[in-house]
């Protein structure tokens, strides 16, 4: 492949970047604290390597909403996030982002397995449907600024670095031009990804 033939658009790298060791902590200083929501959340960003905004969806005024949930505390409805009805009885996740199209198989996702093990534990089972992420203190979706604020909360208990952010969880995911083509350029393998027709992927690592 001739190199000529490559160039990349996206935002420039912050050069920072979560590593599996923090996730990690962050993932079990989570659960012990009682957000299993946050530590949920941290595996579906980093080992898929989604995006927040994907991952815990966000609230926008009802007149921007279309059809999204509405909130019991204002007039706002959540959309955008990750959704149990896109996870079937075999733990296949069927996700249509900006960087994921396709299937994923979660038993192959070793983080998001054993999170979602978590969830079968208090509840007996995965739920059928609604938001997968729910702030646990008022069974709503989480609102951007609080998430990040209280896993800021929580990095710097297990210390990880100020400079590193939670949206820096995916890894640092580039569009790569090839032959006229954009492709994502993924900074590591997505495990159990199934691409749909319009996947188009590329690893140049």
């Amino acid at each position: 492949m001739a190199l000529d033939n490559i160039s990349t658009r996206s935002v420039k790298p912050r050069g920072t970047q979560l590593t599996e060791q923090h996730v990690n902590a962050v993932r079990a200083k989570a659960r012990e604290i009682g957000y299993f929501s946050i530590a949920l959340a941290q595996a579906f960003q980093y080992e898929l390597m989604l995006p927040q905004r994907e991952v815990i969806g966000e609230w926008l005024p009802r007149s921007e909403g279309g059809d999204g949930i509405p909130s019991r505390f204002d007039d706002k409805v959540w959309v955008g996030g990750l959704r149990w009805e896109q996870i079937d009885e075999n733990w296949i996740l069927t996700h249509k982002g900006s960087t994921c199209k396709g299937r994923i198989d979660l038993k192959q996702a070793t983080m998001v397995r054993e999170e979602l093990g978590h969830v079968v534990q208090l509840w007996g089972a995965l739920p059928k449907s609604g938001p997968v992420i729910i702030y646990e203190a008022n069974a709503e979706p989480w609102n951007d600024k609080k998430f990040r604020e209280v896993w800021r909360k929580l990095a710097n208990i297990v210390n990880v670095p100020r400079e590193f952010k939670n949206r820096d969880s995916h890894g640092g995911i580039r569009n790569v031009l090839i032959a006229g083509r954009y492709y994502l350029d993924l900074p590591r393998r997505r495990p159990g990804q199934r691409c749909s027709r319009d996947c188009r992927y590329w690893c140049g690592h």
